[in-house]
């Protein structure tokens, strides 16, 4: 193993999160960076400052501190991402390569090995092998970061099975019978969801899935009296426990047992659960919560915010924006807010999909 993984306080700071996995069953990622200057460009910027840009990304992400990130090897990286899966630290990833396009185009390629503990091991030496294994694979297929993939999967058709839109047209029109508003707001939810997972970076086959539980996240409703979801007023203790099972209706009573829809049932189930454990119907908390529940949740809470509905008005464009910045964190995950605050201020980008 090379010589700049062997820093004494690097393997103590990944040994003691190794200890508190043991302690805590709190899993976390480390992820090795190799940002690579294209020898085909001019005016390449140098080593120097290339490595303080990525300690101003690093310091600006909020997901670690200075002491959490080891320089190598010139232009070389390894990141401890705390309390993390694997698809969040690939969606940081995402974020800092967005960050270092921006500011120097295609003069940098950026390639990434991700490892998770303790799926990639449970030992210092084992988790630095697995995430150099996974570089090594992202550079020998030439799987980079690059500006030109995020084009690629901005650009890529979702839904493209003409046998499975069928069988999810078939749930949309049992919603749009049940109430019209509540047809509209599911496919706002899976047009706008579709749009933030692909700025996300997740792979097709991941997006499809968030598609078809965005457009079927809400179907549970339709086993409530519509006078309940319609009702213009405060809903008594026993109307809300049966409204906060609308998830659990959906995936156990109407989609259960179709085999279309059995990998978009816990995005469905889960869509309502927050990271901090306040929300329904199982109080989960953290990485307990999909990834893509976390994006159906963030674009349902923005798409009825900006409704009118029967008990209030839609809720002002500033007012959306604070609600998200003050739950950044609390609610849903702070790099996930951060992305789709950006989206919302143009809804043409975040309604439209391919």
């Amino acid at each position: 193993m090379p010589n700049y993984f062997e820093q004494e306080e690097l393997i103590n700071l990944i040994n003691s999160q190794i200890n508190r996995f043991c302690e805590t069953n709190e899993s976390f990622c480390i992820a090795i960076i190799n940002l690579i200057l294209n020898p085909e460009e001019d005016d390449l910027p140098d080593e120097d400052s290339v490595n303080k840009f990525f300690e101003e990304i690093i310091n600006s992400s909020k997901v670690l501190t200075q002491s959490e990130s080891y320089t190598f090897d010139g232009t070389g990286y390894i990141v401890l991402f705390a309390d993390r899966l694997e698809s969040y630290t690939f969606t940081r990833l995402k974020m800092f390569k967005k960050m270092i396009f921006e500011k120097y185009q295609d003069k940098i390629a950026m390639y990434a090995g991700i490892a998770e503990c303790p799926s990639g091991g449970m030992k210092y030496n084992d988790l630095i092998k697995t995430a150099i294994n996974n570089l090594m694979e992202t550079k020998e297929t030439l799987q980079t970061f690059s500006n030109e993939d995020e084009k690629t999967s901005k650009s890529a058709p979702i839904l493209k099975n003409p046998k499975l839109f069928k069988k999810i047209d078939i749930y949309i029109q049992k919603i749009n019978k049940y109430d019209q508003y509540l047809g509209e707001h599911s496919a706002n939810v899976a047009k706008a969801a579709i749009s933030f997972a692909k700025e996300v970076g997740l792979p097709a086959s991941e997006i499809e899935q968030i598609a078809i539980a965005g457009f079927l996240h809400d179907i549970g409703y339709t086993i409530i009296p519509s006078e309940t979801f319609n009702k213009n007023g405060t809903l008594t203790p026993e109307e809300r426990k049966l409204v906060q099972m609308h998830p659990t209706l959906a995936c156990e009573h109407i989609l259960k047992g179709i085999p279309e829809f059995i990998e978009c049932l816990p995005l469905i189930q889960n869509h309502h659960e927050y990271i901090d454990g306040s929300g329904y119907p199982g109080g989960k908390r953290g990485d307990q919560i999909p990834l893509g529940s976390q994006i159906i949740s963030i674009v349902d809470t923005y798409d009825a915010m900006r409704t009118d509905r029967p008990h209030r008005k839609a809720i002002p464009f500033d007012k959306i924006i604070d609600y998200y910045v003050e739950n950044a964190d609390i609610k849903w995950d702070g790099e996930l807010i951060t992305i789709f605050s950006a989206m919302v201020a143009d809804e043409l980008t975040l309604y439209s999909y391919s």
